[in-house]
């Protein structure tokens, strides 16, 4: 391990900073959304039979957490290329919702989804996947009655920040917190 892995290592578990999240909403009538969808890419919603496929395609999820997941008011879209999951997005509908990096839980309010966790291949990246599995959960969201969408991300990551963009959502506002090591207070 290189001293520079070393160091990282050691200030994510130990050191202190300040985190932001950029908060993005989209609400029914006010942006334009986009329902494109990327060429050659199968949108899905997930069901629990389909949970042992993806173990196949992917060794390393937490599929036990995913399971539970499903029975907890959440949905995952799934996009698959060639028969292989190639991105996945998590849609929470009610309850509390955790931001970690910010260090705070908001509730769901009524008409409200929280799109998080998501994550795109490294292979299938700059494909569009992304913010076509965004719009389509948002056309899907808003066709069947909800009338806000709110999605995060850092600062630091701005392939996210352009594919929020791209499917309609717009700036809301930036959370801090203060990390020390791997836990988040809110400021």
């Amino acid at each position: 391990m290189s001293a520079g892995n070393l160091v990282t290592k050691l200030n994510r578990r130990f050191g202190v900073g300040i985190q932001k999240v950029r908060l993005y909403r989209i609400r029914k009538g006010e942006a334009p959304v986009w329902c494109g969808q990327s060429e050659g890419i199968e949108i899905s919603l997930l069901t629990h039979d389909w949970i042992a496929v993806l173990q196949k395609n992917n060794p390393t999820l937490d599929l036990g957490e995913w399971a539970a997941r499903l029975g907890n008011d959440n949905l995952c879209y799934c996009a698959l290329r060639s028969g292989l999951l190639v991105h996945y997005t998590w849609v929470q509908t009610s309850g509390r919702h955790r931001i970690l990096r910010a260090g705070r839980y908001k509730q769901i309010c009524a008409g409200e989804f929280w799109i998080y966790e998501c994550w795109t291949s490294i292979a299938s990246r700059g494909l569009g996947i992304y913010p076509s599995v965004l719009s389509r959960v948002v056309c899907d969201l808003l066709d069947r009655g909800w009338q806000e969408g709110v999605i995060y991300t850092t600062p630091q990551n701005v392939a996210s920040q352009r594919g929020i963009l791209k499917a309609g959502f717009l700036y809301d506002r930036t959370f801090r917190s203060i990390r020390l090591g791997r836990h988040y207070f809110p400021i």
